[in-house]
């Protein structure tokens, strides 16, 4: 779990402190004061509050987007149902003078920012997550198919260069992760291509176009890799 998530967990659960004052307090208006009907509707915004809250906090703890999705989309209906009573319940004159539902209002308002955000956090941990479990697959494809057309011709030079490559790759990917080590990475991969370019051994022009559109893929596939990795980790 990434510093951003723990704490963004951390406030979660301070906000939901905070708006549980503000429910105590909503409970506690002077239902003598009020229609049974308004009790209600005010007893049922409390339980789709207290359920969204309930369905973030599930969220937030999945693995894979099949278990976020589902979560994700009941939160964001009891967020518009929420809204909606809210909403109802602003226009009731009955409630203009009540402390207790102005501070729970600021506090919804509130819980709503840190749910929004720790929703969206988690989302895209999830998409890069299931996005970087599939590249790393293209990626070393896209190497053994490089690294074949390479050894047709076997310039020595161009092969250790290509294993210096391969070598990178492993250490920004599953070693480092950091943005240091996949610069290094890049430049390698950027070496094999001047390699080719210069043609020392007589790639035929054919062999060198394809290598260098090839290599150029790589390098896309690599960087796309590197921005998965880093943001992951900052998440």
């Amino acid at each position: 779990m990434g510093i951003g998530l723990k704490l963004g967990l951390g406030f979660l659960v301070v906000a939901v402190l905070v708006a549980v004052v503000g429910f105590i307090g909503i409970q506690s208006i002077h239902r003598t004061r009020i229609t049974a009907a308004l009790v209600a509707d005010v007893d049922n915004l409390l339980l789709r509050v207290t359920e969204k809250d309930s369905m973030v906090s599930s969220a937030v703890s999945t693995q894979d987007l099949d278990s976020f999705e589902p979560l994700k989309v009941r939160a964001e209906q009891l967020n518009v149902e929420i809204h909606t009573v809210i909403a109802d319940l602003q226009q009731t004159d009955e409630l203009d003078d009540e402390l207790d539902f102005v501070s729970f209002l600021a506090n919804e308002a509130s819980l709503d920012v840190v749910h929004s955000q720790l929703m969206a956090n988690h989302d895209e941990l999830l998409t890069r997550r299931d996005l970087f479990s599939e590249t790393p697959l293209l990626e070393q494809s896209m190497r053994f198919q490089i690294e074949a057309k390479l050894l047709e011709v076997g310039d020595p030079d161009i092969i250790d260069d290509f294993r210096s490559m391969s070598y990178h790759s492993k250490e920004a990917l599953y070693q480092y992760q950091d943005q240091e080590h996949f610069e290094e990475w890049f430049a390698a991969t950027n070496k094999v291509a001047e390699g080719l370019e210069v043609n020392r051994v007589g790639y035929t022009s054919e062999q060198q176009r394809v290598l260098l559109n090839q290599l150029q893929v790589y390098l896309d596939t690599a960087r796309i890799l590197g921005q998965i990795t880093l943001r992951e980790r900052e998440i």
